[in-house]
């Protein structure tokens, strides 16, 4: 999806154009809106058949088939005008996403979801079938997941084009005899099917189909036509008619963001008022260029706006294999003892597929969490040394964090890397760089202070607290897990905190600068020396950092290493001297960033936490004036989902990301 073109009418008729929807074989298609009705999907027919006598007839005839068929699970035809000297079709369009950009952008669908999308899809069939009209191109571009149930989006203008009959239009869909036939419809279905279970196109996804569905798809696969059911048949041993079951909360929600992030920019492209319930996250929406573009990017692109990922089975297909074996959620670490009461969180941090949350606390140690069901499901272990903040590898499939362990000399305990693979059980110890006299166990053994995996999970860095003549960053081979280099940091400085940039080079921050180093020499690049607090964010989508310089918050732009932007905190720079940073975290995609920081108060016992959660794209802080809701840590699902917040209580409540109300407090 497109914004509107130089060459785009701006109108055509009554119907205003906002974007453009793509093309098929027989007319462009773009969302717009007359006066007094929903937007929808505009069809105007391309030049090249506005002369063709039997394609205007053709239209003519879909165009009357429309009124005959029942609008619940195929899209009506608003209003049209098939005799107009250009043909058009204005035909109702619920703002939700097709069923292709949706299995495109996050993979296959949770397999709850799939009965449903069965049976929707079945009975708009069914209903096309009984007015006496076929489809002719189901495919799962022609697919809405609207949030009630699925919905086809049109009755099949397509196969008014000449040959259709003998060449369709979406082929990996199409059945081997080819034709215009409601045996042919039913054939696509189960190819619809198919790709909506595996993630690839036609019926060769067959396999991922769930259990109870895979014998009827499979019929319907059937070379020989006659062998299919009808889709008559279809809704009936698909229990129906019937209303589909709901959608499984993950794909609701989903759809819901997809809809209202829709409603907004539509909206504001027309000129018209928010909905009051919907301006505090218009207001942290970052704003595009042109509107045009918005629309675009929001209605037809997955993840323009950052879609949440779908609750997943286990056997859907993410992306990646390790991903495929829900590494997050292994059970290769059961629970030691059921948690109750306070959590006693102080880090958090979302798996990369967004299914799990690692959380690590003081007494608690290392905990995983299935943040949906609010169920503990691993505790790799029960020590970690403070802040100790969990550290997912790409895959997943493993966490590291800085574990305490016993100094084999006896001599108490001191800090480790340690990863734990989900899946297996194992766990390795990166000491990493040790002076001489720590390898012959003269002296204790360094404590590791940060780590940081590669984008690729190949490599692992290894900080360690600084000692004279010692190296204090390591890389480790993690498929050998053996050191590779090592490197001094300037100034004899400790590094706290590291992220890979790339696969070439880190970023280390130390008490008083940020750096960027080549990964394997330890040559500085680039540095920045007014930080003034531990710790950094990044925003990779923008080559931006994000750290604490004076008393300010700065954003650093990487590639022209140049500052962005400078947000001053008052009370933060009255109390830098004895403040300390507790968390720093971003999310480009909802445009916040969240400061959490605290400072002692006048009775030595006390301490207040403060925290500020910022509009990227206006630089304002929305919890200004306010009773800060969550000043400690905060960690943003990788879709957007929801947002984790390590509380004052040791808690961790999640947010909504639209309204920042708790849904749900862990445990």
């Amino acid at each position: 999806m497109l914004p509107l073109s130089p060459h785009d009418p701006p109108t055509h008729g009554v119907h205003r154009l906002h974007a453009r929807l793509g093309e098929d074989a027989c007319s462009h298609v773009y969302l717009a809106s007359g006066q007094g009705q929903r937007p929808g999907a505009l069809r105007i027919v391309r030049s090249e058949y506005t002369t063709d006598h039997a394609f205007r007839s053709a239209f003519d005839d879909i165009v009357g088939a429309a009124g005959e068929v029942d609008g619940r699970y195929v899209a009506p035809v608003m209003n049209a005008d098939p005799r107009a000297a250009t043909p058009w079709a204005m035909v109702a369009r619920p703002l939700a996403p097709p069923l292709s950009e949706l299995v495109d952008a996050h993979g296959p669908l949770p397999e709850p979801a799939l009965p449903s999308l069965a049976l929707a899809l079945a009975q708009g069939l069914a209903d096309l079938h009984a007015s006496g009209h076929v489809h002719g191109s189901l495919w799962p571009g022609g697919i809405l997941i609207a949030r009630p149930h699925a919905v086809i989006a049109d009755v099949g203008f397509e196969k008014a084009v000449p040959g259709a009959d003998r060449s369709p239009p979406h082929p990996g869909f199409a059945p081997p005899e080819g034709g215009l036939t409601t045996t042919a419809d039913v054939f696509a279905w189960a190819a619809t099917l198919c790709f909506a279970a595996g993630g690839v196109t036609g019926p060769e996804g067959l396999a991922r189909v769930p259990l109870q569905l895979r014998g009827l798809v499979n019929a319907c696969l059937q070379v020989d036509p006659r062998l299919r059911p009808d889709s008559a048949d279809l809704v009936a041993m698909l229990g129906g008619p019937a209303t589909p079951a709901p959608w499984p909360q993950g794909l609701v929600s989903l759809v819901k963001r997809y809809e209202d992030r829709a409603e907004d920019l539509l909206s504001e492209a027309k000129g018209a008022a928010l909905p009051a319930s919907r301006l505090l996250r218009r207001r942290r929406t970052t704003a595009f260029v042109a509107t045009g573009a918005a629309l675009a990017l929001v209605i037809g692109a997955g993840t323009a706006w950052g879609l949440l990922r779908l609750d997943r089975g286990e056997n859907t297909a993410t992306g990646s294999e390790a991903a495929e074996a829900g590494c997050s959620e292994g059970d290769a670490f059961s629970p030691s003892t059921p948690t109750t009461g306070a959590l006693d969180a102080v880090r958090i941090a979302f798996s990369p597929d967004g299914d799990a949350l690692a959380v690590t606390g003081e007494d608690s140690g290392l905990t995983l969490w299935n943040w949906r069901t609010g169920e503990e499901i691993a505790r790799p272990t029960e020590s970690v040394h403070p802040p100790g903040a969990p550290v997912f590898s790409p895959s997943g499939c493993e966490v590291a964090v800085l574990a305490l362990l016993p100094d084999e000399r006896g001599d108490g305990e001191y800090s480790r890397a340690t990863a734990y693979d989900l899946v297996t059980g194992r766990s390795t110890e990166h000491q990493g760089p040790r002076s001489e006299r720590a390898r012959d166990g003269l002296v204790p053994p360094q404590n590791a202070t940060s780590l940081a995996f590669s984008p690729s999970g190949d490599r692992l860095a290894v900080a360690v607290s600084q000692r004279s003549g010692l190296s204090p960053v390591g890389i480790v081979d993690t498929d050998t897990d053996e050191e590779i280099a090592t490197w001094p940091v300037e100034n004899a400085r400790t590094v706290y905190e590291m992220r890979f940039l790339d696969e070439e080079r880190i970023v280390a921050a130390t008490s008083s600068e940020i750096a960027i180093h080549d990964a394997l020499s330890g040559e500085i690049e680039q540095v920045v020396r007014d930080s003034s607090a531990l710790g950094f964010a990044l925003i990779p989508e923008r080559s931006e950092i994000v750290y604490v310089g004076n008393g300010d918050l700065v954003r650093w732009d990487i590639d022209d290493w140049a500052e962005v932007d400078r947000v001053p905190i008052p009370d933060f720079h009255e109390a830098r001297d004895d403040a300390t940073v507790t968390g720093l975290s971003v999310d480009a995609d909802l445009g916040l960033l969240h400061f959490g920081w605290r400072a002692p108060e006048s009775a030595p016992e006390e301490t207040r936490h403060h925290g500020h959660l910022f509009d990227l794209a206006e630089g304002t802080d929305l919890w200004e004036g306010e009773e800060t809701p969550v000043p400690g840590v905060m960690a943003f699902h990788p879709e957007g989902e929801i947002i984790a917040a390590a509380r004052n209580d040791g808690t961790v409540a999640l947010l909504d990301p639209d309204t920042l109300e708790p849904v749900r407090v862990l445990p």
